[in-house]
């Protein structure tokens, strides 16, 4: 039986290349179950930043104590280094799929690398990959600040939530529960009083970022440009940040 690893970025659009994938995955599996009668072990899933990607593949390959487990290694939404290409290539297999921009230095022969920059979101290329089209068009509206849709706004909502409540393990278990909820349930799953609450409880929180944002914020003259600089020793969603600046009596800003 096959282990399989995956590690994603704990952003919405590595959230739903994961729930892409676990949507694959169920399909395969219950494929195998049928014709072969048996379990496929569960895959180990990783959320992680770019910073501390090479940190986590060495943290999977230990946790995995034999090297015998270390079949499959997808990777998702995350821009790589010589180091943690090196590293991904303990595995048997790797699988890279990313649509930042990034020079592969090395390409050892068991990484497949499907990397495409021109891509709006690496949840578009992971359903092209395993040919599942659920989450892609929601990457994309997420990854690119151009929310069209309600789905869109309500998911990128509930992984802020998420985030700014949860760090760690928690935070982890969190994110993996809830794209194990889109891609088993189904979208409408954001409509449960579970997510609900969350929603209602980040709107407030969002609240009190546009009192940060309005009296943190300050506007500079640098040459011919105009400069709006937000200071603020909390973490605040950039998308909102950044939507609020758009709406500014002095915008539109250069910088």
């Amino acid at each position: 039986m096959e282990k399989t690893t995956v590690i994603t970025h704990m952003d919405a659009d590595g959230v739903l290349s994961l729930a892409t994938f676990l949507k694959y995955n169920r399909s395969i599996v219950k494929e195998e179950d049928t014709q072969k009668n048996h379990y496929t072990i569960r895959p180990s899933i990783y959320f992680t930043s770019p910073v501390n990607l090479l940190n986590t593949i060495l943290i999977s390959i230990l946790n995995n104590r034999n090297v015998n487990n270390l079949d499959l290694l997808y990777v998702f939404d995350l821009s790589g280094t010589r180091e943690s290409i090196i590293s991904a290539s303990i595995y048997k297999k790797t699988v890279w799929i990313d649509h930042h921009y990034w020079e592969i230095v090395n390409k050892p022969e068991n990484i497949e690398f499907y990397i495409d920059h021109t891509s709006n979101s690496a949840c578009r290329l992971v359903s092209k990959y395993f040919s599942v089209y659920d989450f892609d068009d929601l990457a994309d509206e997420i990854d690119t600040n151009n929310i069209k849709t309600d789905y869109g706004e309500r998911i990128r909502t509930i992984i802020s939530y998420l985030r700014d409540e949860n760090r760690g393990k928690s935070l982890s278990e969190k994110l993996y529960k809830f794209a194990e909820d889109l891609a088993y349930t189904g979208i409408d799953i954001i409509y449960d009083t579970y997510y609900e609450s969350m929603i209602d409880l980040y709107k407030k929180r969002l609240m009190e970022i546009d009192e940060i944002i309005a009296s943190s914020l300050n506007i500079y003259r640098v040459a011919d440009l105009k400069v709006a600089v937000v200071t603020s020793d909390k973490s605040l969603p950039v998308y909102h940040i950044y939507n609020k600046l758009m709406d500014h009596k002095d915008a539109p800003f250069d910088l």
